[in-house]
């Protein structure tokens, strides 16, 4: 390596403060959801997706989703029922609520027949990012509750 690179690599590596590497966590996944997946599967590739809203709510209340982790719905699918997360990110390293695939379509959350005060997503943690989501059909699209981030 040329002494230029060396000393680039050094100023980069040295502009990095270390309480900011420490917030940005070494082991984030990936969950995926699509209307052709499998509740009984892993959840972390296209291929082992969830199916439901429902597994990725039992899911979070179980193990969790951690900084730096991502739900992604697949482009095109739509499902009706609410999702609730209350796990945290961090401001480093927020937690991402979004999309996948190539369908024209985004991913739709619909409330069909769910009442007045219908919800499509429930958020109860901190740090979240949620991008590029439809919601239909529900008297709130997304409700967060003690959010700080």
């Amino acid at each position: 390596m040329q002494p230029t690179r060396l000393l680039t690599l050094a100023l980069v590596l040295g502009a990095v403060h270390p309480h900011v590497l420490a917030q940005i966590p070494a082991n984030t996944f990936t969950y995926y959801v699509s209307n052709n997946g499998n509740d009984a599967q892993a959840g972390t590739s296209p291929a082992t997706a969830w199916k439901t809203l429902a597994k990725v709510t039992a899911f979070g209340q179980a193990t969790g989703f951690h900084a730096g982790d991502s739900i992604l719905l697949e482009r095109g699918g739509t499902w009706n029922e609410m999702l609730t997360l209350g796990s945290n990110g961090t401001s480093a390293a927020r937690i991402n609520l979004s999309h996948y695939g190539l369908a024209a379509a985004p991913p739709v959350i619909t409330r069909i027949n769910a009442g007045l005060t219908a919800r499509c997503v429930y958020l109860t943690g901190s740090h979240w990012s949620v991008r590029g989501l439809q919601f239909e059909r529900a008297h709130r699209g997304i409700e967060c509750d003690s959010l700080t981030g």
